[in-house]
């Protein structure tokens, strides 16, 4: 009897194990798939499919695990990719309503960081009914993740690309931090990470290679970062390039939440480029203080990647403010070094277009010393000669493309710039430039020879650039003014110079042939020199290097182009030229009609003079010069010095030449070309 009661009693207990058994073994997870997918969606705000299916194995701890996870784009393309995830329960924390994974696996997981994954939903997420409240008195659901380890992944970002082999984080109770530990690989450099999170937004991560070490720690309100870099050569071939020069390197930032956003605190950077100093430090709040110390420059040029100039005694100082959003106030910015000194102010912009506004000073500049050393020149094979006549006007490029990328507002002051032989002195003007649409407004300089004030525009924003300049100066020593700028000059003496020129194109050719305008210059009491000397003294002696010059007056008006002068006069110790004509500047033609009247060896010779060919050949023609002399009607009457000057400065009044006495006659003069040599050839 008892034997019976006890196997009744075993039955009564089998029965329902083996019908809970059989329903364990019966069940299929993968009939909730859908369900899934949409809480899924639900919380990632965007398609998510499990194409591998649903499994699961029974047991004391029940392994739940899904197959090809893919999670979809805002671009269309997958955000996110999962070979494999299985998640392991423990069954006891059910009873109390907590849903406890002592383990969750992540295999293989291809994550896309670009903001075109994730810059909003690639699908209205499924609409699926809310889940049911809990009954009144009744303890919500908690969910407990133990530990989370990662195995194969890849985090790319643009061409950039993590891999994180192995990465674990593990919590040894409801509640208490999660300790993170693995490794990582980027551009072939292996990581050690550590950290730790703790609630509710708190987070501690470490990454060391190398001997060096980021560290970051971050909370709600306030996040620190510190870097040390005791050998930044080791790191040469992740960045591209030797990295010796900078010198150990530490830096601290601290940043903290306020009314207005995050904002940057406490900074500090040391490093020491070349042997020198560099130092970034908090002074203020708010204010960043730099200093440098560098006892040459040309040592950073691995790290640069070029030549840099060889500038030696290097001292800088300048405060940095934030200045609103994406600006930066610079203050007390001063410079020293063998090529001279640079101070100023004024706000850095750097967003949403890079920018500066304000005002620099120097009380000397060298030019020279601020250009890197020329780059060794290689053999080439002689240029083959161009097709075509020959041309003075070079064919230059005209590139303002760079006006485009920033805006400025800068007004300047130079005491002295130098460059070789030229020397500029009282530099003052003021820049502006906005996305290309740039002016000078004025630029005032002194040469050795006087002051010249110059107005200029550019404008780079049209497909064809164009240019206009404007300005001159009064009373400069015309040769002495000239060479300040590289140039040759046709005499000396003082001048009054004036232009107001424009044109637009892709070269200098095409400027010049496009060339609008106007220019005039007025010489006086000066001496012929250069290429008109050289031209002039064919003639006669008297028209020598050197000769006095009483006036010289030019004037042309230029319209599309073409250069029509409508004053040409000297007036010099052998008698008169004047004249008018027409250049064009597309091909350098020349068509001009000059009158001379000279007094040579005692004999006064008045007949017109024709002058074609171009500028690199003009060309007399001795037939209308030979006709002019022998006969024919006669030459109008030519100007005076005082009507020629006023014309040559456009109606205005202005010193006049000194007299002169008479000149004694000369020689017989040999024959020749008259313009040969004029423009130095």
């Amino acid at each position: 009897m008892r034997r019976a009661l006890l196997l009744a009693a075993g039955l009564l207990l089998a029965l329902p194990l083996a019908a809970l058994l059989g329903l364990l073994l019966a069940f299929d997870p993968d009939r909730f798939r859908p369900e899934a997918e949409r809480a899924a969606a639900r919380a990632l705000g965007r398609e998510v499919r499990i194409e591998g299916g649903l499994s699961w194995a029974p047991g004391l701890a029940p392994r739940i695990e899904a197959a090809r996870i893919v999670v979809a784009g805002a671009d269309g393309a997958p955000a996110l990719r999962l070979a494999r995830a299985e998640l392991r329960l423990a069954l006891a924390p059910l009873l109390s309503r907590r849903i406890e994974v002592t383990e969750l696996v992540l295999e293989e997981g291809v994550l896309r960081l670009d903001a075109a994954a994730w810059a909003g939903p690639a699908a209205p997420p499924p609409v699926a009914p809310p889940a049911p409240a809990a009954a009144r008195g009744e303890t919500p659901l908690a969910l407990d993740i133990r530990r989370v380890l990662l195995r194969g992944w890849r985090l790319s970002h643009g061409a950039e690309l993590l891999e994180l082999p192995a990465l674990r984080a593990e919590s040894p109770a409801p509640g208490a931090p999660v300790a993170l530990t693995g490794g990582a690989v980027w551009r072939g450099l292996s990581l050690a990470l550590s950290g730790e999170l703790a609630p509710p937004a708190r987070l501690r991560l470490a990454a060391e290679a190398e001997g060096a070490l980021l560290a970051l720690e971050a909370g709600p309100d306030a996040a620190r970062a510190r870097l040390d870099l005791p050998e930044p050569g080791r790191f040469s071939a992740l960045a591209g390039r030797p990295l010796e020069a900078l010198g150990p390197v530490a830096a601290e930032a601290e940043a903290r939440r306020g009314p207005g956003g995050w904002a940057l605190g406490a900074l500090s950077l040391r490093a020491a480029p070349a042997g020198g100093r560099l130092e970034v430090r908090t002074a203020g709040e708010g204010v960043f203080r730099l200093e440098l110390a560098l006892p040459a420059l040309a040592p950073l040029a691995p790290l640069a990647g070029r030549a840099l100039p060889a500038l030696t005694g290097i001292e800088g100082a300048a405060r940095l403010a934030p200045e609103g959003a994406g600006r930066l106030a610079l203050r007390g910015l001063a410079l020293r070094a063998s090529a001279g000194d640079l101070a100023g102010e004024g706000i850095l912009a750097l967003a949403p277009r890079p920018g500066f506004s304000g005002a620099l000073r120097s009380e000397r500049l060298d030019l020279a010393a601020l250009r890197p050393p020329p780059a060794a020149a290689t053999p080439a094979a002689p240029a083959a000669a161009m097709p075509g006549p020959a041309r003075v006007i070079p064919d230059v490029p005209v590139d303002l493309s760079v006006l485009r990328g920033f805006d400025a507002d800068l007004a300047f002051r130079f005491g002295r710039i130098e460059d070789g032989p030229r020397v500029l002195t009282e530099v003052e003007g003021r820049f502006v430039n906005a996305a290309g649409q740039a002016r000078l407004e004025p630029l005032a300089l002194s040469l050795p020879g006087g002051r010249l004030s110059l107005w200029a525009t550019a404008d780079a924003a049209r497909p064809i650039p164009a240019l206009q300049m404007a300005g001159g100066g009064q009373g400069l020593e015309l040769a002495a003014f000239l060479r300040g700028l590289g140039a040759g000059a046709p005499s000396d003496g003082r001048a009054d110079l004036a232009f107001d020129l424009r044109g637009q194109g892709r070269g200098t050719r095409e400027m010049a042939a496009s060339l609008t305008g106007v220019f005039g210059l007025a010489v006086i009491d000066g001496a012929l020199g250069g290429g008109l000397a050289r031209s002039l003294g064919q003639l006669s002696p008297q028209l020598a290097q050197g000769v006095a010059l009483s006036c010289l007056a030019l004037r042309g008006e230029a319209e599309g182009g073409v250069l029509r002068f409508s004053t040409l006069f000297l007036d010099g110790a052998a008698g008169r030229i004047g004249g008018e004509g027409v250049v064009r500047l597309a091909d350098e033609t020349l068509a001009l009609r000059l009158l001379a009247d000279l007094r040579l060896g005692g004999v006064r010779l008045r007949a017109p003079v024709p002058v074609t060919g171009t500028l690199a050949q003009p060309r007399l023609e001795g037939a209308g010069l030979l006709a002019g002399a022998l006969g024919g009607a006669p030459p109008p009457p030519l100007p005076d010095c005082a009507g020629a000057l006023r014309a040559a400065r456009g109606g205005a009044e202005g010193p006049l030449p000194a007299p002169r006495a008479a000149p004694e006659p000369g020689p017989p003069p040999p024959g020749g070309n008259l313009l040969r040599g004029l423009l130095g050839r």
